[in-house]
């Protein structure tokens, strides 16, 4: 499939491909790819965008960095290429999200949330969210499960992250009471 093809058009600027450095490079793009408008890539590392693979607007695939040494004009020259980036086979990152240069893999069928920053590899089947992205579910188990009506996907993902966390702080604050009850109760027999 060409570029051409998996950028879908809304009537504005599509897609932005940094090209034409010395290290640059044009992605592969799978079959039945849809990239979102206002998206960037900027080609400065080898990527792979496999089949059914879909950007929400806006996302940014960012391959290369800069040498933090360096000052001024010397820093700006200092591009570092990056490694390779294969995003599998079924992937889906929401608008607004941002894939940085250390990642090499993205996971068939994981969904990244939209405005979530990705700096490491994501698992299969991994939804992720947040800056950065952490994993918050697996799409396996939404199998069979029915969606709320007028809920999207990714205000799902964001309820069951606060629900998580929720959860964990009272789990903690239990604990905590727990330790301080056992120390009181320790303390009493010191002093016998």
């Amino acid at each position: 499939m060409s570029l051409a093809q998996a950028v879908q058009s809304h009537g504005d600027t599509v897609c932005w491909f940094q090209r034409g450095l010395p290290m640059g490079n044009e992605p592969k793009v799978g079959k039945n790819c849809v990239i979102g408008w206002g998206s960037i890539i900027d080609c400065l590392g080898p990527i792979e965008i496999q089949d059914y693979v879909f950007f929400g607007h806006r996302v940014m695939v960012l391959r290369g960095n800069h040498d933090i040494t360096k000052l001024d004009q010397a820093r700006q020259d200092a591009v570092i290429p990056g490694k390779k980036l294969v995003i599998k086979r079924g992937v889906w990152i929401g608008s607004g999200a941002i894939v940085l240069s250390d990642v090499n893999e993205i996971g068939e069928h994981a969904v990244i949330g939209a405005g979530a920053v990705v700096a490491k590899d994501i698992e299969p089947y991994a939804i992720v969210i947040g800056n950065p992205a952490k994993k918050v579910g697996d799409v396996r188990e939404r199998e069979g499960s029915k969606p709320i009506e007028g809920v999207s996907l990714t205000d799902e993902m964001v309820a069951y992250a606060k629900a998580k966390k929720i959860v964990e702080d009272r789990l903690r604050f239990e604990k905590e009471r727990e330790i301080d009850r056992l120390k009181q109760e320790i303390l009493r027999e010191m002093g016998r």
